[in-house]
């Protein structure tokens, strides 16, 4: 479902959108998550996004995008098996294998990313067309939306068996980033 708004006269120009979806998907044959449905990789339920644009005059406007997405599904691993064999070629005399044990295609929901640029256009008319400057701001208030996300373990010793439990770090590497921008349209 898709609902949007737009002004499109006047000095002050803008829109308004939002989506509400769901995206899943299931394999009967059993190939993956047991023939159960799963939330695809893209599965975002809401999406906003406004932007507007005031023009000062013909040569100078201002624009800005504020953009929010719910997070994209990922799967994680819930829990670790590690087992143990004697194996004379290695250091220790043991080799270790690591089993992983995942309930369900995409079980966990990132958190939900959003974002404010900000760009200034400059233009001039030229004699064979116009020349614009833009000036800017990528996530102008430096929002801290996970990029990526890495799972840790920590293991605790419980007697003769050691338990494991899931650590995620959510990582982020699109701060704010300023831009300019040469245009010529002719």
């Amino acid at each position: 479902v898709e609902f949007s708004v737009r002004r499109t006269a006047g000095k002050t120009t803008g829109a308004l959108s939002y989506t509400l979806s769901r995206s899943e998907r299931i394999f009967p044959d059993g190939s993956i998550n047991n023939g159960e449905w799963f939330p695809f990789q893209y599965d975002r339920r809401h999406s906003v996004t406004a932007s507007f644009t005031h023009r000062f005059n013909k040569n100078i406007d201002l624009g800005a995008l504020w953009v929010f997405n719910s997070g994209n599904c990922i799967t994680v691993p819930e829990n670790m098996t590690e087992v143990i064999y004697p194996d004379p070629s290695s250091p220790d005399g043991f080799s270790h294998l690591l089993f992983f044990h995942i309930t369900s295609r995409n079980n966990y929901r990132l958190p939900p990313s959003h974002r404010l640029d900000l760009s200034v256009n400059f233009r001039k008319q030229k004699k064979n067309g116009e020349r614009i400057w833009t000036v800017g701001i990528y996530n102008l208030y430096n929002a801290k939306n996970p990029n990526f996300v890495i799972v840790d373990w920590d293991i605790t010793e419980s007697g003769k068996s050691f338990d494991y439990s899931t650590n995620l770090y959510l990582c982020t590497f699109l701060t704010a980033l300023p831009f300019f921008s040469y245009t010529f349209n002719f």
